[in-house]
């Protein structure tokens, strides 16, 4: 698990100034959460789809991603089994298992809901990443970017990397 960092010169509207969670990341693929983009649904309408209760500080859920819009992920900090998800550095886990939502919601423990996520097949991942379309960074302390405001990860991600959006340009690797 690692952070991709979209290139200032990434002009894609999906991922432009886009900070992407990076879940699973082998042979088979990619597949990564969106952690700086909000969606136009809240949390607790998520939550009311599935008949479970409101939480009770209401926020926008994130928009993981283009891929499965009907897909949710929920992100907590704890740990939890590999087939449940996946655990991020030491105390942050992902998972798309409803039954671990449900449980998470009824202890009223605090949650944050991604819709959609972003995949890769195999190699693209590897290939963008040489063609200078992302940062990979597995050195972001993520605990701390989720203690940011939305709007100011895709910088703080940068500064803790010792860039900023004017210091960064990226080139094709030709090796």
């Amino acid at each position: 698990p690692s952070i991709l960092i979209a290139s200032p010169q990434m002009k894609d509207p999906y991922f432009e100034d886009t900070l992407i969670l990076l879940c699973q990341y082998d042979e088979a693929g990619a597949l990564g959460i969106v952690i700086n983009k909000i969606s136009n649904i809240s949390i607790s309408e998520i939550l009311q789809q599935v008949k479970l209760p409101s939480i009770k500080k209401d926020k926008p859920a994130l928009w993981g991603g283009p891929v499965t819009n009907g897909a949710c992920f929920v992100i907590f900090e704890g740990n939890i089994t590999a087939s449940e998800g996946w655990n991020i550095q030491s105390k942050l886990a992902i998972s798309p298992s409803l039954s671990l939502l449900k449980r998470r919601v009824n202890d009223e423990l605090p949650i944050d809901i991604a819709i959609g996520y972003s995949g890769w097949g195999p190699g693209q991942l590897d290939a963008e990443i040489t063609k200078g379309s992302w940062l990979y960074a597995d050195d972001i302390d993520i605990q701390y970017l989720f203690a940011v405001p939305i709007s100011q990860r895709y910088n703080e991600a940068l500064k803790s990397l010792g860039l900023t959006k004017t210091t960064v340009w990226m080139t094709p690797i030709d090796e």
